[in-house]
């Protein structure tokens, strides 16, 4: 009986052994296989990593270059916008502003006809001058030898809308102009025309500073941006470098160039476009004759213009091409940044239309031929083309 129960005993502890010992096995197997769930997870995750890190040589090329295109973008604006602010600048600024009875205009606000007006600030004024010299613009020192200026265009361009106006200014127009003695420097102002002004100076900046003086004197004091002389003998590069001008032939010009006809439509290139613009009767005596020149240098300006412009939408380094091209035939105090900017509003603007205006002027002979401002009509035209109704 004891017998029995002992061994009964032992079975039933050996039982309870082996079943414990199965749920500690099925627990082990069960944590290891969780163990083994999360190890290929980790593993899996670390994979995923490595694809998400691992880039195409392609995709590595495209984010190259768009960090390029990037960095280089951000240049170009800041380029361009040293180049606006320095053009907001005037090269006159000791010229005061006026309005038609001769007094100073304060805050760029005239009164006029009952109505007041404000400056269009959106305005660049450029002054254009063909310096009449045969070869570069070279620095002097003795006073007389710089040449004159020969042709004035006075560019105005409005940076909100594209629009561009261009004065012509006769050579022989009468205005007030700083007078330089060798000895003396400085010694006072005189009714000149003002061509001369260019020839009170170094033949550089200095004559061109003093000729954009005489021209803001003579147009009320309006703001002048910038400044560029250029030799006329650099006509031909600028004109081949844009592919030609085609312009049309008039009457009077067939008595300088017995090759053509008046009314014949030709494509100018090298000299033949110096030639249109320069020649002129000077020995007649006939005070009319530089009229049909000035006609002449419009009727050019505005073909090269058009040239200039379709040309600068294709290729928009044109203008800076065109600039290193002429070096010393050219002096002025537009730098590259300026320059870009210009050349972002071509593009951006497109320019949305221009021509050239003349100023009034009647004609009388005095020494010598002289042009004098209608000043009652010159004034109209610059508060049209300057300024803006306050509202």
């Amino acid at each position: 009986m004891d017998n029995n129960t002992n061994t009964d005993s032992s079975l039933d502890k050996q039982e309870m052994l082996e079943e414990i010992n199965e749920e500690i096995n099925e627990k082990m197997s069960a944590d290891n296989d969780d163990m083994s769930d999360r190890k290929r997870y980790r593993e899996r995750k670390n994979k995923d990593r490595k694809n998400k890190k691992k880039l195409s040589p392609l995709a590595i090329v495209l984010i190259v270059i768009l960090s390029i295109i990037v960095i280089l973008l951000a240049a170009f604006f800041i380029i361009t916008g040293i180049g606006k602010s320095k053009l907001s600048k005037s090269v006159n600024e000791d010229v005061e502003m006026m309005d038609n009875n001769g007094n100073e205009v304060t805050d760029r606000i005239v009164d006029y006809n009952g109505k007041k007006y404000k400056y269009n600030d959106n305005l660049i004024n450029i002054l254009f001058m063909g310096i009449d010299v045969k070869g570069e613009l070279e620095k002097h020192t003795e006073l007389g030898k710089s040449g004159q200026a020969d042709s004035i265009f006075l560019c105005s361009i409005d940076t909100s809308n594209g629009a561009m106006n261009i004065i012509s200014i006769p050579r022989d127009t009468m205005t007030d102009v700083n007078v330089y003695s060798g000895k003396e420097g400085f010694v006072g102002t005189k009714k000149l025309q003002v061509c001369l002004a260019y020839g009170y100076g170094d033949g550089r900046e200095v004559s061109s500073e003093n000729t954009t003086m005489s021209v803001s004197r003579l147009m009320y004091g309006v703001p002048i941006n910038s400044y560029v002389s250029i030799s006329l003998a650099a006509i031909p590069i600028l004109n081949d470098a844009v592919g030609g001008v085609t312009v049309t032939i008039p009457e009077e010009y067939t008595a300088y160039d017995k090759s053509v006809t008046a009314g014949q439509t030709v494509t100018l290139m090298g000299q033949k476009a110096e030639f249109f613009v320069r020649a002129r009767d000077s020995e007649s005596g006939d005070m009319t004759a530089n009229t049909y020149r000035i006609e002449r240098q419009k009727t050019y300006l505005l073909g090269f213009i058009s040239k200039f412009f379709s040309e600068t939408k294709k290729d928009i380094s044109l203008p800076l091409t065109m600039y290193g091209a002429i070096g010393d035939y050219v002096c002025t105090d537009l730098d590259t940044t300026q320059i870009a900017y210009l050349s972002t509003e071509v593009i951006k603007n497109g320019f949305n239309g221009y021509e050239i205006k003349s100023i009034p002027y009647e004609i009388k002979m005095g020494e010598y031929a002289e042009y004098h401002a209608k000043n009652q009509e010159l004034f109209d035209m610059i508060i049209d083309l300057f300024y803006e109704p306050v509202n």
